[in-house]
């Protein structure tokens, strides 16, 4: 582990008095002698008598040192960068153990999307990483979505480390200045460079949590994103090959988000970015014409039907069951289907209640679903 000293060798002195300094443990930046002790080092500490219960909880792999690797340009990545923000400092004594652990778990939703990549698309890897550390108990026992994505043979988890991941990238110099943890919503812009970073590194697909894949992405060409607007070309789904022309798109992806990166902008480090790239590789500023014209250099920029056919001012008719029939006619062309989760991160659907999400989940993620419903008659 770096020292404190390392860790803030910024620049920018001004940015020290700006940095949330929780933020930096969340994401395994600073020395444990700032952040909480080693998850055993606690538990041992505050419950001495049950130690011998977690024996078998381990970190996930890391995703650099893993004896499985990302095949190049061959996999679909998810990232989870939200964390528990409650278990950033020491424990409470208020908490149970269990309530301390930073487990490897998913939301239903986010369980739902990586799975329906997963059964989708059966050659390719699929790798959920985790920026901030999460564990695993060799019996899986603290979440039946976790179990039932783990049936799963192209399914991995994945910890990634912040400062080994940026090593030898365009990024490491200004990850090091420190801009990044002034962010006024850290967890999306974490989001935001990871993914870049990440189709730079191996090349692949990009796929947000918030998403549920309708069938194979192998039937489109490589290199590719979606219109989100008639002003944007979203980052929820991209793909860029993990060479030539393919790896120059996501260099200058990740480099114009290092240039142009904004601490308090929600929106400019992320659809501001592949926006950018699009209209500078098309050569022009037309959005919703990108998908016809012949000046795109093979970049491909799909069109609203095929990641985005229900637009953000309508993401409630997901959840509606009067809308079902009209929301999944919409689809038919679609491979992916994007449920706005800024807006709809707190919309609840009942399992069985009909509303297209409720069908779109019991078709592409059988196993989680399933899992979410003797849940609900368990409990």
């Amino acid at each position: 582990m770096r020292s404190f000293e390392q860790i803030l060798q910024f620049q920018d002195n001004d940015a020290l008095k700006t940095i949330n300094f929780d933020s930096l443990c969340l994401f395994g930046i600073m020395d444990d002698i700032f952040c909480k002790p080693p998850i055993h080092k606690w538990i041992y500490m505050d419950h001495p008598q049950i130690f011998g219960r977690y024996e078998d909880l381990e970190p996930l792999m890391d995703v650099l040192e893993a004896e499985v690797q990302p095949p190049p340009g061959e996999s679909i990545f998810f990232h989870q960068t939200s964390g528990e923000w409650e278990k950033l400092s020491f424990p409470s004594i208020f908490q149970s153990v269990d309530e301390r652990i930073n487990y490897a778990n998913l939301t239903f939703r986010q369980a739902c999307a990586v799975e329906s990549a997963a059964l989708h698309n059966r050659r390719n890897q699929v790798f959920v990483l985790f920026a901030a550390p999460r564990y695993v108990d060799a019996f899986l026992s603290e979440n039946s979505r976790t179990k039932a994505l783990l049936r799963y043979k192209n399914i991995r988890f994945r910890n990634v480390n912040l400062w080994s991941y940026v090593m030898n990238t365009p990024s490491y110099e200004w990850l090091r200045k420190g801009a990044l943890f002034t962010s006024t919503c850290l967890v999306s812009h974490i989001s935001d460079f990871l993914r870049f970073l990440t189709l730079w590194r191996f090349g692949g697909t990009y796929l947000d949590t918030d998403t549920i894949t309708l069938k194979s992405l192998r039937y489109l060409p490589p290199n590719y994103a979606g219109i989100e607007t008639k002003f944007n070309v979203a980052a929820g789904v991209m793909n860029f090959a993990n060479d030539g022309f393919g790896h120059e798109l996501a260099e200058k992806c990740l480099l114009y988000f290092l240039k142009n990166y904004k601490y308090n902008e929600w929106n400019t480090n992320g659809p501001g970015v592949i926006t950018h790239v699009a209209c500078e590789i098309c050569n022009s500023t037309n959005i919703r014409m990108m998908p016809y014209l012949k000046t795109c250099q093979g970049f491909h920029v799909h069109p609203y039907k095929i990641f985005y056919a229900i637009s953000y001012p309508y993401w409630e008719d997901f959840f509606k069951p009067n809308m079902t029939q009209s929301v999944l006619k919409k689809l038919q062309q679609s491979y992916v289907a994007h449920f706005w989760n800024k807006l709809s991160a707190d919309r609840n659907f009942t399992i069985g209640d009909g509303c297209a999400y409720d069908i779109l989940a019991q078709e592409n993620c059988p196993l989680v679903y399933n899992a979410e419903k003797e849940d609900m008659l368990l409990y």
